[in-house]
């Protein structure tokens, strides 16, 4: 503060002067503005060049026609003077201050570090659970075994439809086969399984929980490659086809075993017979590389091909042949008809050109047919399929529940077990301090037979604790009492360390605080209290 001040009075005192400066030079008609202007970070007066050698003072500046200078008057220059020096040595101060701040941070970089990571660790986590309240996501499982999602769900669409709205996807690859060939209807959402598979294989690879049902399994994948969308580009001379080779290339070359390929719309953007052959042989080398492949496509004879080779199936996305709509649902196990013409009649087509187009595909037709029937034959496979998932998981939560019975009986049992071990001691000592109160000194006082007949029944009452499984456990807990060790002490309700051990009394001593304390066997107790400090002599 005492510098701030040093600072500012010399710069009031300047302030001040050159505007009375400035009020004098006006007032003689020297001044073009009578404000002050700002040179080289020195206050000037905007003079007249015809009336600059009345004005007394160092010339900064001159305007660009030459009709006026800058000029810092003669009493002003010494107060500037003094004030960069104040501003001069203010700033090495700061300097002087970052530097050495600057040397702490260095010196504590690895804590520094170390911290970065912890709260990185930290936002990762508070992200994840955000992101898995916001989409109902869970963590799968992680095994090499085969890429299983149950009721996948794709999150962008939850966070757009809700999580109701959104048809879930059920897919496996990598036991039975390792090429899914998907076919189905434009518009029936063969795109948005790619994206949902591809999408939560990396969430779930990164850490991240995913919106999926249990059972959900998926492996350590080594990378994913994948062609989705249009690549044509007209600035680079790729046309649809093109730009789809360019970027199954680069696949092909990187492709390893245990890779997940993605492949949308293969074969397309050329002529249908050559594209279909270009994408069988794409898939082929696919799997004879080792890779897990999904393709997306219309042509027949790649239909046909994930028939009949080793390792591949066939999927279609259903289509509702009543209301002409698409469910979004995948079925795994049959290739699916395009609907090309009912997709058209939906989106407005004209009626004449779909007459037409359903003439001419009559005469070829037959093979979209089967396909037709097939995908009715599947629909009721997958139908009774997806009732016996709802058996099994109501199977595996009627076990869940069961195990969850077993372990809560099995904590009941242990605290039933415990509370009569605390119930033994405290009758086992509440009866031997009555005897030592009460019937040792009434023994003194008999004779003859009645002494004889207490001591009997004082020894058979000891005999009846003695023979217990309780006073055999007991046993085994005084045979363990050594010095050092803490018991708990029911009567002061606290842990305390033993001293000394005396077995021919049956006594102990023990620390209380820096108190010792000598007590009976039966004072002690070997069941846990609700817990507590470790006492020190």
């Amino acid at each position: 503060q005492g510098h701030e001040r040093e600072v500012r009075r010399p710069c009031q005192k300047r302030r001040k002067h050159i505007e009375q400066t400035a009020a004098e030079w006006s007032a003689k008609g020297h001044l073009e503005n009578p404000r002050p202007v700002m040179r080289g970070g020195r206050p000037t007066l905007a003079v007249k060049a015809a009336h600059s050698g009345r004005t007394p003072g160092i010339l900064h500046d001159r305007s660009n026609r030459g009709d006026t200078v800058y000029v810092e008057p003669s009493g002003v220059v010494e107060l500037s003077n003094r004030l960069t020096k104040k501003t001069s040595a203010e700033n090495a101060l700061v300097q002087r201050i970052l530097s050495e701040c600057t040397r702490t941070v260095v010196r504590r970089r690895a804590d520094l570090e170390e911290l970065d990571q912890i709260m990185g660790e930290a936002d990762l986590g508070f992200a994840s659970a955000r992101w898995a309240s916001e989409v109902q996501a869970r963590f799968p499982t992680m095994t090499s075994d085969a890429l299983v999602l149950r009721e996948a769900r794709h999150p962008g669409l939850i966070q757009s439809l809700g999580h109701a709205a959104v048809v879930p996807l059920d897919l496996e690859l990598g036991n039975e086969f390792h090429l899914l060939v998907v076919t189905g209807p434009n518009t029936g959402g063969k795109t948005v399984v790619l994206k949902t598979v591809g999408l939560l294989a990396s969430c779930a690879c990164a850490g991240f929980p995913i919106p999926a049902a249990e059972g959900t399994n998926i492996p350590s994948i080594p990378c994913i490659g994948a062609d989705i969308g249009d690549a044509q580009s007209l600035t680079s001379s790729l046309s649809t086809f093109s730009g789809h080779l360019q970027r199954i290339q680069i696949i092909l070359d990187q492709a390893k075993p245990g890779m997940l390929v993605l492949l949308d719309e293969l074969g397309t953007g050329t002529d249908p017979e050559e594209g279909a052959a270009l994408g069988q042989a794409i898939l082929e080398v696919l799997l004879e590389k080792g890779a897990w492949v999904i393709a997306n496509t219309h042509l027949g004879s790649l239909k046909m091909f994930s028939v009949q080779v080793a390792g591949a199936e066939n999927a279609s996305m259903e289509f509702d042949p009543v209301s002409l709509t698409p469910s979004y649902r995948l079925l795994v196990g049959v290739p699916g008809a395009s609907h090309a013409l009912e997709v058209a009649r939906i989106l407005g087509l004209s009626q004449p050109i779909l007459e037409r187009a359903s003439s001419l595909a009559d005469r070829e037709g037959a093979g979209e047919e089967l396909l037709a029937q097939a995908s009715g034959i599947r629909r009721d496979a997958e139908n009774m399929r997806s009732r016996a998932r709802n058996a099994e998981a109501h199977a595996r939560e009627v076990l869940r529940a069961a195990q969850e019975n077993e372990g809560a009986s099995r904590m009941r049992a242990e605290i039933r077990e415990q509370e009569a071990e605390q119930a033994f001691r405290d009758l086992r000592s509440r009866v031997e301090r009555l005897m030592e109160d009460q019937a040792v000194p009434l023994l003194d006082r008999l004779s003859g037979h009645e002494k004889q007949s207490l001591e009997s029944c004082l020894g058979q009452m000891r005999m009846v604790f003695k023979e217990s499984d309780l006073m055999a456990r007991w046993q085994q807990f005084l045979k363990s009492l050594k010095k050092g060790e803490v018991v708990w002490v029911p009567a002061y309700r606290e842990r305390m360390r033993i001293q000394k051990v005396d077995r021919k009394r049956e006594r102990v001593q023990l620390w209380h605080g820096q108190l010792s304390l000598d007590l009976p066997f039966h004072e002690l107790s070997w069941v846990d209290p609700p817990p507590p400090e470790d006492p020190t002599p």
